[in-house]
């Protein structure tokens, strides 16, 4: 909320009125629907992202990872033992790779609130 008692975003939507695109407000897509999700159930082996290749030293292919393996490669990766990277760091680029499209989708989100304090303490993350 800023002083004025508006919250921010308030603002006068008729500017925008010749995007070429839709303008909507926050609240009013949001009026109505559910304020909770119930999570479906799902295996860790199930995938969860799709990995292709555009095919530069053969056929095109892809990869499905799953639940469990974004999972161990993304604690692994973060973990002070490993790479210790968090969203303060920047990595370098690989030689000879000049573009990766890459799209991974999590379903279910998953956050450290999901997680165990025991876990957490495993992890070094406590």
């Amino acid at each position: 909320m800023l002083d004025s008692g508006k919250q921010v975003g308030d603002g006068d939507p008729a500017p925008l009125s010749g995007a070429p695109v839709a303008v909507h407000r926050w609240a009013e897509l949001v009026d109505g629907r559910p304020t909770t999700y119930d999570w479906p159930e799902v295996d860790e082996r199930d995938a969860a992202a799709l990995c292709y290749t555009s095919g530069t030293t053969g056929n095109p292919k892809g990869v499905a990872y799953s639940h469990r393996s974004i999972w161990l490669h993304s604690m692994q990766v973060c973990s002070p033992e490993a790479f210790g990277l968090t969203g303060r760091d920047k990595v370098l680029g690989i030689p000879g790779v000049k573009t990766a499209n890459i799209e991974v989708v999590f379903d279910p989100p998953w956050t450290q609130a999901m997680m165990s304090d025991a876990a957490k303490l495993q992890l070094g993350m406590m």
